[in-house]
This record gives structure tokens, C-alpha cells and sequence, in this order.
């Protein structure tokens, strides 16, 4: 999809990140470069999604290696 997308192939970009989002809904990156074609085709709703799904999953992260780091002291 990133490739896709560089190359200004933003509707097969999208078809292929949205299925990586799909397949792996924890995948950062993707999730961020799907984010960037939706931005870029001018579907701002869908990217703004997507921005607050980085969010959740970041915030998900920290709270995981928080925990992880509690079980270890």
C-alpha cells in the first residue's frame, strides 16, 4: 500500500490498507499510511478515523508495557 501510495495510486493504496487494517487491526503503520492515502483523497472523515485509531493503539501500547513493567517489579 505504501508503494501505492507514493506512486499516486491512491485508490489501490486504500483497497490494500484497508485490507492490512483488516487482517491486523493492531498494525500501527498501516493504520498511519491508510490514515495518509484517505488524507490525500480527500476522504477526511475516514482519515480522521484512522488518526484516532493510531491514538487508541498507542495509548493501548503504553498501557501494556506499563503493566508489563509493573509485573517485572
Amino acid at each position: 500500500g505504501k508503494v501505492l501510495l507514493h506512486q499516486g495510486d491512491l485508490k489501490e493504496a486504500i483497497e490494500q490498507l484497508e485490507t492490512a487494517t483488516r487482517l491486523d487491526p493492531g498494525a500501527f503503520y498501516s493504520h498511519y499510511q491508510l490514515a495518509r492515502a484517505y488524507a490525500r483523497a480527500g476522504r477526511n472523515e475516514e482519515a480522521q478515523r484512522e488518526f484516532a485509531r493510531i491514538s487508541e493503539l498507542r495509548r493501548d501500547e503504553k498501557a501494556g508495557a506499563a503493566h508489563e513493567e509493573e509485573s517485572i517489579h
